[in-house]
């Protein structure tokens, strides 16, 4: 059993990790850290749904490195960038041209809607503590600003990757504000739909 644990976790070849996932490998660059094996410049967001799912008790390590890649690298007060700020195609500001915007949004932008399962994968992670539903509450509390600074009552589809993390794009975006109300439904008060 614990050889089959060590194998969640490889290195397959100098300079890359390969984290097997239930829906396959990740597969992201490395170059030395303290708190890491390596660096994730290639890291994208998609990953955190992946550790927001409900895991076999074997798979909590596999979940807490993911989550843990997933905070460092792509976490901000507004949901997950679209490409860690180590990435040298990272754009931290959604401006300029249509052309420039789309490059932007899929490179740096921050995505909303990711805090629900970034949210459900924290307290997963965190067995459910009182630690992490506090923190949870807090997040979601701290989009109370988002909601009133370009928006009222409604949560932004995107923000600047780079502080002060503007909102831009679609002002009340129907996902970013049903992921808020869905983490803090089934999270805070402990209730599925």
């Amino acid at each position: 059993k614990q050889q089959k644990k060590a194998e969640k976790l490889r290195i397959k070849e100098e300079k890359k990790l390969v984290v097997p996932t239930p829906k396959g490998d990740i597969i992201v660059s490395v170059e030395g850290d303290d708190n890491y094996p390596g660096v994730y410049v290639d890291f994208k967001s998609d990953y955190i749904k992946e550790c927001a799912l409900t895991y076999h008790n074997d798979e909590i390590q596999l979940a807490r490195i993911e989550y843990d890649i997933v905070n460092k690298e792509l976490y901000n007060i507004y949901g997950l960038r679209s490409l860690s700020k180590k990435d040298k195609k990272y754009i931290g500001v959604y401006e300029g041209s249509l052309y420039d915007r789309d490059i932007a949004y899929h490179n740096g932008t921050t995505w909303s809607f990711l805090i629900g399962p970034f949210l459900d994968a924290y307290t997963y992670v965190n067995n459910f503590d009182k630690k992490a539903l506090k923190e949870v509450n807090n997040i979601c509390k701290g989009f109370v600003h988002n909601m009133s600074s370009y928006c009222i009552n409604g949560i932004s589809e995107i923000c600047d990757g780079n502080i002060p993390f503007m909102s831009k794009g679609c002002a009340s975006q129907a996902w970013s504000v049903a992921e808020v109300l869905r983490a803090y439904y089934e999270i805070i008060l402990r209730k599925q739909f």
